[in-house]
């Protein structure tokens, strides 16, 4: 969690590769760093975007790059142009899930915290699965 002692590139990209026999296309990977984080440094949230990068064969230098609000997005996409890995640096963020729970999901706890971004809704809105979560919720509430 400190980032010491890391295995170099191609070390973590060989443990992902001999940590499964998966032979299809490999899932998008989501990576959440928050920039207050004391217990996960940053290096860690590097390590893991390089050992991803590997297995899909993306740019060393993330395409895009945006922010919203004070926060980032980086994200690796191959070469048919699918987001393969995202990165978000969350500003001020310490140590846990990040929440937005004026939306709705989850409530504030040890390690789920409220900072108005919800890593649960980007990753459904990502993914497309926005769509379903919120035909479900009207269906909920709309009877």
């Amino acid at each position: 969690m400190r980032g010491q002692g890391l295995p170099d590139t191609r070390a973590l990209q060989a443990n992902l590769r001999a940590a499964s026999g998966h032979d299809g296309a490999w899932p998008t990977v989501f990576v959440w760093q928050g920039t207050s984080d004391n217990t996960v440094v940053a290096k860690n949230a590097a390590a893991i975007v390089e050992q991803w990068r590997g297995v899909h064969a993306v740019s060393d230098l993330p395409p895009a790059v945006k922010t919203f609000e004070r926060h980032s997005r980086s994200v690796w996409r191959d070469d048919r142009g699918f987001d393969t890995i995202e990165l978000y640096t969350i500003s001020g963020m310490g140590h846990g899930t990040p929440l937005d729970t004026s939306v709705g999901y989850g409530r504030a706890a040890p390690f789920m915290l409220d900072i108005g971004v919800s890593s649960t809704v980007q990753i459904a809105r990502t993914g497309g699965l926005a769509a379903s979560f919120e035909r479900r919720e009207r269906a909920h509430l709309y009877p």
